[in-house]
């Protein structure tokens, strides 16, 4: 299969570092995304996050530059093989832009 990229980008009305954590601290985690939160937030680090519909995903932390960058490996519950997820969070004059 060919190797297919989707970007999205958003802007969210808090600091970098508040949007940060989000993504990569259990506890956060738990409070917007997913039911079950597991996040080990260093390079090489593993994570599983899963919700009560019966749906998972686990991976582990590729890269990580606190509070600007973070990849991710991504195996969902299903999935055929393992993706690659890419977050980069900037500072703007609105808020902060995740994409």
């Amino acid at each position: 299969m060919a190797k297919q990229t989707l970007e999205f980008t958003r802007t969210i009305q808090a600091a970098p570092e508040t949007v940060f954590r989000a993504l990569t601290n259990a506890t956060a985690l738990r409070e917007w995304l997913c039911d079950t939160a597991v996040f080990d937030g260093r390079p090489g680090g593993n994570y599983y996050l899963a919700w009560n519909s019966g749906y998972y995903a686990t991976g582990q932390v590729l890269k990580l530059a606190a509070p600007s960058k973070l990849t991710l490996s991504w195996l969902g519950k299903g999935y055929p093989d393992v993706t690659e997820v890419k977050f980069t969070v900037a500072k703007k004059k609105a808020g902060t832009v995740v994409t």
